[in-house]
């Protein structure tokens, strides 16, 4: 494992490329209590999670369909501006 009080004193935000934006590198630093920025994969595959109602019959639906980069749902995201 790595040594967090030696990182952390210089800082606590890692900066990565996307080969690193996979699960299994980046929850060990966030339960480490660094934080993660990364850029996502060409190819990710974002999807919006389904806020519906049951329907009662068959599995219940986690997603609700693929989040499009260029036509985001501003329903479920929230514009930031830091400047």
């Amino acid at each position: 494992m790595f040594q967090k009080e030696e990182f952390q004193k210089t800082s606590s935000i890692v900066v990565v490329n996307a080969h690193f934006s996979k699960i299994k590198f980046a929850n060990p630093l966030l339960n480490a209590e660094f934080h993660v920025i990364n850029r996502l994969r060409n190819d990710v595959y974002l999807r919006y999670k389904f806020t519906g109602e049951y329907a009662g019959s068959g599995r219940p639906y986690q997603y609700a369909g693929k989040i499009k980069l260029d036509n985001l749902d501003m329903d479920i995201f929230t514009e930031v501006h830091f400047f």
